[in-house]
């Protein structure tokens, strides 16, 4: 038995692969002071906690 699933484009997310991938701003404030920020999950939303020091490089990538 073989499953052919499709898969329809989303405004949130991107597939890289086997991947998927969101963009989300960081605040001015939150990248130097450090802070949680909210960002969309697939299922529902996943509150991520931004250090200061992981935000002092521009293009950081987190891995949930």
């Amino acid at each position: 038995m073989s499953f052919w699933v499709q898969v329809e484009k989303s405004r949130t997310f991107r597939r890289e692969g086997a991947d998927i991938h969101s963009d989300v701003v960081v605040s001015l404030s939150q990248a130097i002071l450090g802070g949680t920020i909210r960002i969309p999950g697939i299922a529902e939303h996943i509150l991520l906690n931004v250090s200061v020091a992981s935000c002092l490089i521009m293009g950081v990538t987190w891995r949930i």
